[in-house]
């Protein structure tokens, strides 16, 4: 399955992000995707391309989101450097999961965040 490129901007922060899934018939262009969300989210120094076998395997049953986080990759680098900090990023894909999935519970599949 082809992964469709998309931006959502949070906080005037662009993040790049890629998405796929099943989906019903188009409505109104829009696709309506099927099956449970799961949002993976890359470690340091990676993309969202390091996810690529678990999208390829859970995008046949699962809508599949996988952002390049701040810093990194196709997405805005913040030059403030508190914008870094653990419980900064927490709050901000926080928002990016309620813009991305704004009505659905989602699964957050995450490594490499160090200790708190």
């Amino acid at each position: 399955m082809e992964f469709e490129s998309k931006y959502a901007l949070i906080d005037n922060v662009n993040i790049h992000y890629v998405s796929g899934g099943p989906t019903s018939a188009e409505t109104n262009s829009a696709k309506n995707t099927l099956g449970p969300t799961f949002i993976f989210l890359h470690g340091f120094p990676e993309y969202w391309q390091t996810w690529q076998a678990q999208l390829d395997y859970f995008c046949r049953d699962h809508h599949v989101i996988a952002p390049d986080l701040p810093g990194y990759n196709l997405s805005d680098k913040p030059e403030d450097i508190a914008f870094y900090q653990v419980p900064n990023l927490i709050e901000f894909f926080a928002k990016f999961i309620q813009t991305v999935s704004p009505t659905k519970k989602v699964y957050l599949v995450a490594h490499d965040w160090g200790e708190q």
